[in-house]
């Protein structure tokens, strides 16, 4: 499962542990983690899940995941969006994330390549957790 800024809030504890029994690529911008999210995902045993990963992007804001720029350039004009998504391969590197973790669930590849990404790419910060 790949989520991305998930709203968390409404959920218990033992709700989250159940629904990410199932391995999950978590990725964050710095506003979903300073709130309540940040809080739950700390509460949640290590022991509980396996094969869970947070990539973190700097530079992101939480609309940058849904988009927002590609309705309009001047979004980033006007500090609706972060700076991450502007550069020319921004949508190809969040891409390559999310098949590199498939490929490792799904095909049973390395995860390495995911760690590698988070290496090249200066804005992403890759953790197990």
């Amino acid at each position: 499962m790949v989520l991305a800024d998930p709203t968390l809030e409404g959920f218990t504890i033992q709700e989250l542990v159940s629904g990410l029994s199932n391995p999950v690529l978590l990725m964050t911008s710095s506003e979903w983690e300073s709130g309540v999210n940040g809080e739950f995902l700390s509460m949640i045993p290590e022991d509980s899940v396996k094969s869970n990963y947070n990539l973190r992007i700097s530079g992101m804001r939480h609309v940058d995941f849904a988009m927002v720029r590609n309705l309009s350039p001047l979004t980033y004009f006007f500090g609706e969006t972060g700076r991450f998504m502007n550069k020319k391969d921004a949508m190809n590197y969040l891409d390559s994330a999310v098949k590199f973790f498939f490929d490792s669930i799904f095909f049973g590849k390395s995860v390495g390549p995911l760690f590698k990404l988070s290496d090249f790419v200066p804005e992403f910060s890759l953790s197990e957790y």
